[in-house]
């Protein structure tokens, strides 16, 4: 696992042994960041379900103003932790142990807004429904931001979820990136 571009491009990251963490592939989370990379310099990112944060760390790497890494495996924070320390970009990172619901009714209550919400968790448990109604009835993304699931090829997402609106899909191999924006009668077809 490595930060594939920007100021740490080559950098190794840091991984638990065995299969405990299900990292974003390198060609995935290049055509990610491909997509997105017109709007990440000095953006506010969101990594939900970090893992070891190798997301946030691309973005920041990019050029994003600052990421919020939450996670609730302790032992997964640790990995976060040494993963920005290697970035050199710690004053950029705020690190959070606890429950992506939880996390995101503390950004509410502290009214902090994303420009990008990135949401990869466990395959198969369609834990991403929760967090994307939580998103909509927030109002967390600020205008022209992005909420962005990572997920299996045979988990169905809906078209919308509250206020958010589906409006591109690209698949790689078994995974399956899905964009939601705010709705506006602009996305009433999705582009593939």
């Amino acid at each position: 696992m490595r930060v594939i571009s920007g100021m740490a491009k080559g950098r190794k990251l840091k991984c638990p042994p065995g299969r405990a963490i299900r990292p974003t592939s390198d060609m995935v989370k290049e055509s990610l960041f491909n997509i997105i990379s017109a709007d990440i310099y000095d953006s506010i990112f969101l990594d939900l379900f970090s893992g070891t944060g190798s997301i946030g760390i691309e973005a920041l790497s990019r050029g994003a103003n600052i990421c919020y890494f939450v996670e609730k495996v302790y032992n997964n924070i640790k990995y976060i932790n040494d993963n920005v320390k290697l970035l050199g970009s710690i004053d950029s990172a705020v690190i959070l142990h606890m429950d992506a619901l939880h996390a995101l009714d503390y950004f509410n209550k502290n009214n902090i807004k994303f420009d990008f919400i990135y949401i990869d968790p466990p395959y198969y448990n369609n834990l991403y429904v929760e967090p994307l109604n939580k998103i909509s009835e927030y109002e967390l993304l600020n205008t022209d931001g992005y909420a962005i699931v990572e997920h299996h090829k045979n988990d169905f997402l809906e078209e919308r979820y509250g206020s958010l609106q589906k409006f591109r899909m690209k698949k790689y191999g078994e995974t399956i990136l899905t964009f939601f924006k705010e709705a506006t009668d602009e996305y009433s077809s999705i582009s593939r």
